[in-house]
């Protein structure tokens, strides 16, 4: 997902399945997974299947590989939850106190 930390490490070859992040260039990293292999280069799909993207129609040497996703971790993601929880609390208080913030049936 779209900002999203991820912690890779680099290894001599990749397997078909592996979620990799690549070089694009000097500030543009993607991370996607590798789908093939031809001789020593990469074929990469994207698992979000609601978009395309043309950097998926070029294969990929070793150099460009950052290296293979080993953990991953959503900042947004987390922060939406604690927004969810928060909103279900909130939700409790007015639905079982009344306008002097007394817990009904007290």
């Amino acid at each position: 997902m779209s900002g999203s930390l991820v912690a890779t490490l680099r290894f001599d070859k990749y397997n078909i399945n592996d979620i990799i992040v690549l070089q694009i260039n000097d500030y543009h990293h993607i991370a996607k997974r590798i789908a093939g292999q031809i001789n020593t280069k990469y074929k990469i799909n994207s698992d979000n299947k609601n978009t395309s993207s043309s950097l998926c129609d070029y294969t990929y040497t070793n150099e460009a590989i950052i290296g293979k996703v080993i953990f991953k971790f959503n900042p947004t993601w987390k922060f939406s939850r604690f927004v969810k929880c928060f909103k279900k609390l909130l939700k409790y208080d007015t639905k079982y106190a009344d306008e002097d913030n007394q817990i009904k049936g007290e």
